[in-house]
């Protein structure tokens, strides 16, 4: 949750940025145990185009500091195309950390990775009326897309903003919400779309909440016609499951009621791999997020998932810091060894190349391995082809399994194993090794 907070290596004076995850009062924790769901061997089926991303800070964080190189690489590693970047502007749109900023656009094009900026609103909340909020807006909006339209396509205007105006409650209506203080901010909001599609047109918006049942964000944002492209979700664990919010309901189903595409673009457990009492939480995190990438499948609503965040942020555990926050600083998919030198790679840095590779190239990997398992070959481009149209075409795996044992002369009692969970995933981790 990119709220107001410090920023490690930036000067004081522009303390606007940062992630502070402090969970919401109003949700309580769930149980660490248990929270992995059992699959059968099938691919995740997700919208078509789905992006898969995470979030970092390499204009805002000390820990993202001189390592853009290693961020992509990492980026690159786990199959992703989209890189979350929270991007600090002055009131007249110019990006506090232009050097930074031109290093990572050429570095990132160069790999072929996408960047998602978050920009931040920054005064809207100093604005003295509504025009003059939307002046502001369109200010920062128009200055930023003026500069780096050819860059991006998509621009998330702020973030969590409605935290800022919640009176109380759980969210989900719209008398939850500071009205006057709203009509600032969707000010700002029309002015900062106007801005960024007066340079591009088919520029894309995303407008995002903090997650838990503030859904009727949304509602205001459209009862006072407030435009944008896009609707962000943000999501932690202490919030219950994606599809069943602690018993307040299918939250996928709600915000998707809003015509919008849905982009997650923060995600994880709530604190990271990090226990009050200082033990690990890794295997927790994975199994969060393992659990969260399950409840995406026919969600064609759905477009992206970005995890929050790609680096450990050792700094936050610092007691001498004032930013002092040792549940923010293991959000990582990669914890720090030595820091900012050496790092090793969390369980959840394999779920996610696991789970990316399967929505891709899931009955693909399959049907390789079924081969191998047939002919101790590889399978032949047309071969696979074929069956990849079958499978598509609605025929099940278990007939596919019953035809090919039939084909290569093999025992029907092979085919438990060829449809088992363990040799799904065995496909799908060769696949992803060998690709």
């Amino acid at each position: 949750m990119m709220s107001a907070r410090f920023i490690l290596f930036l000067l004081p004076v522009i303390c606007m940025v940062s992630c502070s995850k402090e969970a919401h009062p109003e949700a309580d924790r769930l149980p660490e145990a248990a929270v992995t769901r059992i699959k059968k061997a099938a691919p995740l089926v997700v919208a078509d185009g789905f992006i898969w991303g995470i979030n970092g800070h390499p204009l805002t964080q000390e820990a993202y500091k001189n390592n853009i190189e290693l961020q992509l690489n990492l980026v690159q590693k786990m199959g992703m195309s989209y890189y979350r970047v929270d991007v600090p502007t002055d009131t007249n749109g110019v990006v506090i950390q232009q050097a930074v900023m031109d290093e990572l656009l050429h570095k990132s094009a160069a790999r072929n990775i996408s960047l998602l900026p978050m920009l931040y609103l920054t005064g809207w909340q100093k604005s003295s009326n509504e025009a003059d909020a939307f002046r502001r807006g369109r200010k920062i909006g128009f200055s930023f897309a003026s500069v780096y339209s050819s860059h991006f396509h998509y621009y998330e205007m702020g973030n969590e903003e409605e935290r800022k105006i919640l009176k109380g409650g759980h969210g989900d209506k719209t008398t939850d919400y500071d009205l006057q203080q709203f009509k600032l901010l969707a000010a700002f909001f029309k002015g900062m779309y106007e801005g960024i599609k007066a340079v591009d047109p088919a520029a894309q918006t995303i407008i995002d909440n903090s997650g838990w049942l503030h859904y009727g964000y949304f509602q205001l944002l459209r009862d006072y016609n407030v435009p944008y492209d896009i609707l962000g979700l943000h999501w932690y664990s202490d919030m219950g499951d994606l599809d069943n919010a602690k018993g307040h309901g299918d939250i996928l189903s709600i915000v998707s009621s809003f015509q919008k595409p849905v982009w997650i673009t923060e995600i994880n457990r709530r604190h990271g791999s990090w226990n009050s009492d200082g033990t690990s939480a890794e295997e927790d995190q994975r199994a969060w997020m393992d659990r969260y990438m399950l409840q995406l499948h026919q969600r064609k609503q759905v477009k992206a998932f970005f995890v929050y965040e790609l680096l450990d942020e050792p700094a936050f555990a610092d007691k001498s810091k004032p930013a002092y926050n040792p549940s923010e600083s293991v959000y990582g998919v990669v914890n720090w060894v030595s820091r900012y030198t050496t790092y090793t790679f969390k369980p959840l840095f394999a779920a996610m190349q696991y789970r990316i590779e399967e929505t891709q190239y899931g009955n693909e990997d399959f049907l390789r391995a079924v081969y191998r398992k047939l002919y101790a070959t590889e399978a032949g481009v047309q071969w696979l082809h074929y069956w990849l149209q079958r499978l598509a075409s609605g025929v099940t795996a278990e007939q596919v399994v019953a035809v090919l044992l039939k084909d290569a002369g093999q025992s029907a009692t092979l085919a438990a194993d060829l449809l088992s969970e363990t040799f799904w995933k065995e496909a799908i981790i060769y696949g992803f090794t060998h690709r």
